[in-house]
């Protein structure tokens, strides 16, 4: 039998397009020798189109039998077939007249599970099947399978329709008639009660397999014209909208005293000369969606909100001026955003002091002469989840103290997923004398430090050890010196859940405490003419110097570096204890007697 349901497309359209079989030459069927143009001849060409497609056979012997009667066992078989419903259960429908072991027991189960039978009790499967019976199974099959939309009640066309009962039969024949799968008999009467022939049966289901490949056709058709008109309207939509926020958005100002919102949106631009912008409880400038602000000498302040607000891959250029957010961020940018600051002051303040510069989710922040400050427990700038930083000739202000739920990092790098973040830090100056340079919270991150910096802090990094406060995953830090950067005298706590790379450059110095609390998980790596300066022993898992053997490049000052004699890095050591220039050794150690 052919599966309607399962029909492609493609193969829809070719079987659409397709003439139903016409009869033989002499009008007879090319098929059954009972059906001719003198024994039910409005009947042979739906005959051959069901024969020839698979949708019914003969009873043998070249034979129809277009007259016979259709059980309903039987035609439960046949939409079963035609329409391949899910298959159910016979037990569940309590069908006491249809035996499990029957061969129309299933196509039953199954017409149960579609909601095309519904009868409960008994269904009596080997009784004739009234035509309206027929209908109404056929109707439920359509929608079980959201073949028919056109679905109406009248019946006036039929001279009988008073005899059809039932909101849904009365459904059922007035749809079926209206999509052409029946019609009355000549003298218009729908016969309601009559019993269905096989040739009638014929008719019906080779106009069905024919509407239903057209109506998927068709519905394709609307569906590809229904997508590009919601297309079409989206974009309008989008259009009218930039259109709108080009006519709603704020207009620039220049040497403007301006107490509202400055935004702009949907690809828009926006410029602020030489003003003054001061808003409480809101944003001060905001962009979104790609759209821009040129912000040039300029004092912008926020009181409860971000003094600069950028948004969904924008773009904000501030040159000059000051930037201010009381009990909010002074910049804060996000979604790939990117911000370029010079020559200007960034300052968050207030009781409750946010950090001044904030970027989170792929933000990008390009800042240059500029001095950048948070009020007391804040830091400076808050950097996290894919975010990037690049510092140059700057000054880096921060009070941030100890305590209980207390970043203490000029800059604090958190995040709350694996994208790394990157800090570029060149001539400029960190002070904070209550805390450290950097401080780090489940975060993947590399900070490249150049020349030109100074360190006014208590550490240069630290994570949550102090705070004792538990990281959910911990740190991979990643410290490149390079192009003559030079820290002394400095110090660096972890977490025991933290990995420390640490990479000296030729002409760079890293010296101080190392990793005073948790011991082992530090990497180093050190050019010929890079230089380590030790004021503690050093715990290292792998370490790489380009000095070899001689480790003149090492200012050990009586301290130890432990080294483990594990890691396969480390095989060019040979597991041996090597001196140091002032007293101190190189010594290896097996890491798995440690204990983070």
């Amino acid at each position: 039998m052919k599966k309607l349901i399962l029909c492609s497309a493609a193969a829809c359209m070719a079987v659409s397009m397709a003439m139903p079989v016409t009869a033989a030459n002499d009008g007879n069927s090319k098929y059954f020798k009972d059906v001719t143009t003198d024994n039910y001849g409005w009947a042979v060409e739906y005959v051959d189109y069901i024969a020839k497609n698979g949708i019914a056979t003969g009873v043998g012997a070249d034979m129809y039998a277009p007259g016979n009667k259709i059980e309903r066992g039987d035609f439960a078989v046949l939409l079963d077939k035609t329409f391949d419903f899910k298959e159910g259960k016979i037990e569940t429908y309590a069908l006491k007249d249809v035996s499990e072991n029957s061969y129309y027991a299933q196509a039953i189960a199954n017409c149960c599970l579609a909601n095309v039978i519904t009868e409960r009790g008994m269904y009596y499967p080997e009784d004739a099947i009234k035509r309206l019976d027929a209908m109404t199974m056929i109707y439920r099959a359509l929608l079980n399978n959201n073949l028919v939309t056109n679905i109406t009640t009248d019946i006036s066309v039929f001279n009988d329709a008073n005899i059809i009962s039932g909101i849904e039969r009365q459904t059922a024949a007035a749809t079926l008639y209206s999509i052409g799968l029946i019609k009355g008999d000549d003298k218009g009467n729908l016969n309601p009660d009559a019993t269905m022939t096989r040739a009638e049966m014929a008719v019906i289901f080779a106009k069905l397999d024919q509407y239903a490949d057209e109506y998927k056709v068709e519905a394709a058709k609307r569906e590809e014209e229904k997508a590009a008109k919601e297309e079409e309207e989206k974009v309008e939509k989008e259009e009218a909208k930039k259109e709108e926020a080009k006519t709603n958005e704020s207009k620039n100002h220049s040497n403007d005293d301006v107490s509202e919102k400055i935004f702009a949106e949907n690809g828009g631009t926006i410029n602020v000369d030489s003003s003054t912008v001061r808003v409480t409880s809101d944003d001060a400038v905001s962009v979104d969606n790609n759209s821009q602000v040129n912000i040039n000498s300029s004092f912008i302040t926020s009181i409860g909100g971000n003094a600069v607000s950028a948004k969904g891959k924008s773009t904000v250029k501030i040159e000059g001026g000051s930037v201010t957010g009381t009990n909010g961020n002074a910049v804060y940018a996000t979604d790939q955003s990117n911000v370029s600051v010079n020559n200007t002051k960034v300052s968050a303040n207030g009781k409750n002091s946010k950090t001044a510069v904030n970027l989170t989710k792929g933000a990008i922040a390009n800042i240059k002469n500029t001095t950048i400050s948070a009020g007391e427990k804040a830091s400076a700038v808050t950097i996290g989840n894919g975010a990037s930083l690049t510092l140059n000739g700057n000054n880096v202000e921060a009070e941030s103290g100890v305590g209980k739920s207390t970043n203490f990092g000029s800059i604090d790098v958190i995040s709350t997923n694996d994208d790394a973040s990157t800090i570029n830090v060149e001539n400029t100056s960190f002070e904070n004398k209550k805390g450290s340079a950097f401080y780090f919270r489940d975060s993947t991150a590399t900070v490249n430090i150049k020349g030109g910096n100074t360190f006014n802090v208590t550490t240069l990094i630290n994570s949550p050890t102090i705070l004792k406060e538990p990281q959910e995953t911990g740190n991979t830090i990643t410290l490149n010196l390079t192009d003559g950067a030079r820290i002394e005298n400095t110090r660096i706590v972890l977490d025991n859940k933290d990995i420390l790379n640490i990479n000296i450059d030729n002409d760079c110095t890293l010296g101080g405490q190392i990793d005073t609390e948790i011991k082992g998980y530090i990497n180093l790596n050190m050019e010929q003419d890079g230089t380590l300066v030790l004021d503690n022993d050093l715990y290292l898992d792998s370490f790489k110097d380009g000095s070899n053997l001689d480790f003149s490049n090492i200012v050990d000052n009586g301290f130890n570096i432990y080294y483990n004699e594990n890691n396969p890095e480390n095989e060019w050591l040979a597991a041996d204890t090597y001196d140091l220039l002032l007293g101190g050794q190189l010594r290896p150690y097996s890491k798995q007697d440690l204990v983070r």
